[in-house]
């Protein structure tokens, strides 16, 4: 019996052992199990996450792309205008350029107006006919005082009569004066360069330069419409340009997004 309770005992023991490690085993088990839950869930969401970043990812390609395509019909709008603006300015030099030459050459004939002509005109009490008419025409342009021969002759007096005329600009010329002075001075059949410049040396320049204005300034009208289709495109094209520059920086921008994922 002693022997036997000592078998028991040791059996009881191994039992003991055994249980315990089945325990153990048990909870290892367990804590596996909760360790590969985690893990699980750990890779799904890495899984979810990465399957959200693809997403983005072709999203921003798609985007890229698009972006590509609007940059590219940007490209060819601007190169359109720019062509069109090219054309529109030459058309309007070229109708300059056939009467600021006659503008220049004028304003030489005047500069080269001798002092002692215009001081014996000044000098004039009743100047011929052709001379009044002349500087008449000429206050008119400057928007000077014009009703009679004194009134003239003193703006003519003036030193700086004849770099007022130099300098004119054309541009001042309104709708209601061109009228009249193609009414009251171009039309008349003695108002020109040859037969005035016979009445008087100074004169001769004078109302050729006059002519040269009234000439330019038709030619400014008829191409104003001309120079506000010039100046809307330029407007255009400076707008479609930065519309360009923003989508070439938004498709940078979604490169380097791309590039990071």
């Amino acid at each position: 019996p002693l022997f036997r309770s000592a078998d028991l005992e040791e059996q009881q023991l191994h039992l003991n052992v055994g249980l315990q490690k089945i325990r153990e085993t048990v909870d290892r088990v367990e804590e596996l199990q909760k360790s590969l839950a985690i893990k699980k869930r750990d890779l799904e969401e890495k899984n979810a996450l990465a399957n959200q970043k693809l997403k983005e990812m072709l999203k921003d390609q798609q985007k890229a792309e698009q972006q590509r395509e609007t940059s590219k019909d940007i490209q060819e709008q601007l190169k359109t205008k720019t062509s069109a603006i090219g054309t529109k300015k030459k058309i309007v030099l070229d109708d300059l350029s056939k009467v600021e030459p006659a503008v220049e050459d004028a304003k030489n004939a005047v500069k080269s107006i001798k002092k002692q002509h215009l001081v014996e005109m000044r000098a004039l009490n009743n100047p011929p006919r052709l001379v009044k008419l002349t500087l008449e025409s000429i206050c008119v342009l400057l928007a000077e005082p014009s009703s009679d021969w004194k009134t003239i002759r003193t703006t003519v007096l003036r030193d700086t009569f004849i770099n007022s005329v130099v300098n004119f600009n054309t541009e001042k010329i309104s709708d209601d004066m061109r009228s009249e002075l193609k009414k009251k001075y171009l039309s008349d059949p003695e108002y020109t360069f040859e037969k005035v410049d016979r009445a008087s040396k100074a004169c001769g320049p004078l109302v050729k330069w006059a002519i040269a204005q009234i000439n330019y300034a038709d030619m400014l009208l008829s191409i104003d419409p001309l120079k506000n289709e010039l100046h809307s495109l330029e407007q255009e094209a400076e707008v479609t340009w930065k519309k360009g520059m923003e989508v070439d920086q938004m498709i940078d921008s979604l490169e380097k997004s791309i590039a990071q994922y």
